[in-house]
């Protein structure tokens, strides 16, 4: 599962994982900075000057702008993702606008947090159903928990990280794309209550330095510190010892 944040939440260093893709949003009403040209980024269509960097992988079409075939047309480049979001469409409206798009890779985006609790259930639903793959934009925790269990190919969150990144990937790992069977009783039992927090590779000792290579992406049963957040214990000196797979958190710091 992606999850791509805004552009003024990300922090300045991420430790990917084969199932921790973190990207950065520039949305529209967001200042374009060089200084996030080597992030894997997405583009909100109205974004001043986003065509200039070099790692736009995707395009955001917003609700209003979805169905207008000047701007779908103009983001119909093949080496690109586009996210089309589908408030706002009917059926044939959203038939004619993936019409549009037709041949690229195509993610259905619904933006969640201005609709009622069961709106937003119906939509999930309604979303799961569908032939293509789609993504949630939120602010709101609650909210991306669900999602989160309804494997998603992303989550946009609108702002600085209100949840863990660890409970969002936890719960999307129970997933199985394409599955013919239901989870068995001791696949979800395996599961349940983990999270997806930064590790270990090998026992530290009390005053050890951690670097870059220490730090390993795991499954927990306890929080530990989320993976985007390796930048921030590097070459910080433990006050306590760890041992591998134990999930780090800030009190191992001195």
């Amino acid at each position: 599962m992606k999850i791509w944040l805004r552009v003024d939440a990300l922090p300045p260093d991420i430790m990917d994982g084969d199932d921790c893709f973190v990207g950065t949003l520039i949305s529209a009403d967001t200042d374009i900075s060089p200084a996030w040209g080597d992030t894997p980024t997405m583009i909100e269509v109205g974004a001043a000057g986003g065509s200039g960097l070099a790692q736009v992988t995707s395009i955001l079409v917003p609700a209003g702008l979805n169905a207008s075939s000047d701007i779908l047309d103009s983001v119909a480049q093949p080496f690109k993702t586009v996210y089309l979001t589908v408030n706002g469409l009917g059926e044939a409206a959203l038939a004619n606008s993936l019409d549009k798009v037709q041949g690229l890779d195509v993610v259905l985006l619904y933006e969640a947090d201005a609709v009622s609790d069961q709106t937003y259930l119906e939509h999930m639903a309604w979303l799961s159903s569908r032939h293509l793959p789609f993504a949630i934009r939120s602010g709101n925790s609650e909210r991306l928990r669900i999602a989160s269990a309804f494997n998603p190919e992303a989550l946009i969150i609108e702002t600085e990280l209100s949840i863990p990144l660890g409970t969002l990937w936890g719960i999307s790992s129970l997933c199985q794309k394409g599955a013919c069977r239901p989870l068995s009783g001791e696949e979800v039992d395996a599961g349940l209550d983990t999270e997806l927090s930064l590790t270990v590779c090998r026992d530290l000792d009390v005053g050890s330095t951690i670097s870059s290579a220490d730090l390993v992406i795991a499954k927990t049963g306890e929080r530990g510190l989320s993976p985007h957040l390796a930048i921030k214990v590097v070459d910080r000196c433990l006050r306590y010892s760890i041992r591998s797979g134990e999930p780090l958190t800030f009190g191992h710091f001195a």
